[in-house]
Order: structure tokens, then C-alpha cells, then sequence
């Protein structure tokens, strides 16, 4: 799995504002997108229009006991 996170704050993306040019990303430290596949990341990514800021991250979800 991969997620889309900030070099420099280490937040992930959760979302994006397309009410400004260029659209601004919504981060998060404990929330996040999560792709099964590296190509579906990169399609994400580019039409988020990420910037440099931005890089694509392999995750791995693990199951929390409650």
C-alpha cells in the first residue's frame, strides 16, 4: 500500500482544496489516502497536483486491537 505524505511536516494527505489555484493539500498526522498500487499513487498524485513538497510512501495498515 502507499500514501502521499509532506517531506518536510511528515502529514499525510487526506484530501485537497481545488478552491484555489493550485489547489492546496489538506493534511493530517493521523489520517490519510491509501493506495493498493504504486500506479494508482501516482495517478492520484498528479491530479492532486502535487508539488516537490510532496512524495509517494509505501505504508503498511495494521489492525489495532480495542
Amino acid at each position: 500500500m502507499y500514501a502521499i505524505r509532506n517531506k518536510k511536516t511528515k502529514q499525510w494527505i487526506y484530501g485537497t482544496d481545488y478552491h484555489y489555484n493550485p489547489p492546496h493539500q489538506r493534511t493530517s498526522f493521523d489520517r490519510a489516502v491509501t493506495y493498493e498500487s504504486l500506479e494508482y499513487a501516482l495517478l492520484d498524485f498528479k491530479l492532486r497536483k502535487c508539488t516537490d513538497n510532496y512524495k509517494i510512501t509505501p505504508v503498511q495498515l495494521q489492525e489495532c486491537d480495542s
